[in-house]
């Protein structure tokens, strides 16, 4: 069946039109399989800074080390519940917090050299980091969560300074941004 097919292209299209197709047919089967390359989470240097316009109010933000496997759970977890103070959720995570406001620090910086990095990816397997800020008056849980994806491929190479890379996230009174590009594709 399939040799009849064969000849029956070749009269109609001949060899040169035929041997076109084929090249485009191999060309399409050699691309479908190829994989996109395999996730490389990575340590940076995360700097958090809170807008000026947050220097009077108390502020708190909780850094989360989470795998590819909870992201999910984390999207759809309510942000006002995870600040109540008996929430396991928080109460069990692996997290860094910070406080901004009334006459404290307007940024912090974690970098890639303390030891949590090692922890949330050599042993825990960490795949994004999930930033959540407390903001008074805010209700909207997207606008107080941002999750960042710490794989080295999704981050745009202007994000390097010296000889690590910067992510940068800006906590606003309304909401939670993060500032460095990630690579367009």
């Amino acid at each position: 069946m399939l040799e009849a097919l064969s000849l029956k292209l070749l009269r109609m299209y001949g060899m040169k039109t035929l041997g076109i197709f084929c090249a485009i047919g191999i060309t399409m089967l050699a691309g479908g399989c190829k994989s996109a390359p395999k996730p490389k989470p990575v340590p940076y240097t995360l700097v958090v800074k809170a807008d000026q316009n947050l220097k009077d109010m108390a502020v708190s933000v909780d850094v989360v080390g989470i795998k590819a496997s909870e992201k999910e759970d984390f999207e759809r977890y309510s942000v006002t519940k995870y600040w109540q103070p008996s929430d396991p959720l928080r109460r069990d995570a692996n997290k860094r917090s910070f406080r901004f406001g009334a006459g404290g620090k307007a940024e912090f910086t974690l970098p890639p050299t303390d030891p949590v990095w090692n922890d949330w990816i050599k042993k825990g397997g960490v795949r994004y980091l999930v930033v959540i800020a407390d903001l008074p008056g805010v209700d909207d849980d997207r606008s107080r969560r941002k999750i960042i994806d710490l794989d080295r491929n999704n981050w745009d190479k202007t994000i390097r300074e010296g000889k690590a890379d910067t992510l940068r996230v800006l906590v606003r009174e309304a909401n939670v941004i993060v500032e460095s590009k990630e690579k367009v594709r």
